[in-house]
């Protein structure tokens, strides 16, 4: 029951934002002739459930151990940069901090399809 008050669109926009990563992603994942499918589903889960770690969801105060420690591996973690946008949401009046996360999503996702539409196009299918 937290109120977001009058931001609403952009919560709204950080979810959208958000699935548009996590689908580029897996598209990434997805398109490996290398692993079998119950391979693709392992990098998955263990690749999302690393970054949840080190993002603070599962232990609240490592997001700010690594923050301090190491901050690139912070800024590529998507978990963090999407917990962070909506902590910049609700705690802070100016939009600075927030659009950083928004522009790193973006970016991350923007390369993940840039890796998929490469490997993509070297694919061949016999129905064509």
């Amino acid at each position: 029951r937290v109120d977001f008050g009058p931001r609403i669109a952009l919560i709204l926009f950080t979810c959208l934002v958000s699935c548009l990563a996590g689908v580029a992603f897996g598209a990434m994942i997805s398109v490996s002739k290398r692993l079998s499918a119950d391979g693709k589903i392992g990098v998955v889960v263990g690749v999302t459930m690393t970054c949840c770690c080190l993002a603070g969801l599962v232990v609240s105060d490592i997001n700010y151990i690594i923050a301090e420690k190491f901050p690139p591996l912070a800024w590529i973690n998507p978990a963090a940069r999407i917990s962070d946008a909506f902590y910049c949401l609700y705690y802070y009046d100016n939009y600075t901090r927030y659009t950083e996360n928004i522009l790193i999503l973006l970016a991350m996702s923007l390369g993940c399809i840039l890796i998929t539409a490469f490997f993509i196009r070297r694919q061949q299918y016999e129905s064509i």
